[in-house]
């Protein structure tokens, strides 16, 4: 049986997949462009596209503006190249990711219920569908 802090604890970035990491890295350079004042959608896009991501930019974009104007606090990110932990609000997002690019509306209000009201969930959700589908195929040279 595992402890609590394991079961609960955030994955290193290591841990991730390929198409995990590079999400991530959109996530954190997102924020922290937009907190600068800098529009993040070109080099979001070019970065992207060096991996055959089609409209990442503005999937993640479409993303981040919804989870950032429904948080319940500042989100937080890591710096975009840095291999600390994934924060806890990264976590959230790449879960709700994971759980809409499965479809999952159920899995993401029960991610999601303690932090936000049921139609920011949908929202979070349908932006999440999009995002996460945008990312499937990208091409990690024969990584994950």
């Amino acid at each position: 049986m595992q402890d609590i802090e394991t079961v609960f604890r955030a994955p290193t970035v290591p841990e991730l997949s390929s198409q995990q990491r590079l999400m991530l890295w959109g996530i954190r350079h997102w924020v922290r462009a937009t907190l600068s004042g800098v529009d993040p959608s070109q080099g979001l896009e070019a970065a992207f596209q060096r991996f055959g991501v089609q409209n990442g930019a503005a999937r993640i974009g479409l993303l981040m503006a919804a989870a950032v104007s429904v948080w319940p606090e500042p989100f937080r990110v890591a710096p975009p190249c840095c291999r600390q932990p994934v924060t806890t609000d990264e976590h959230t997002v790449l879960r709700v990711l994971a759980l809409a690019g499965r479809g999952d509306l159920i899995g993401v209000h029960e991610e999601l219920r303690d932090l936000l009201p049921t139609a920011a969930c949908e929202h979070l959700f349908a932006a999440g569908q999009r995002a996460a589908l945008a990312f499937l195929h990208a091409d990690m040279g024969g990584g994950d």
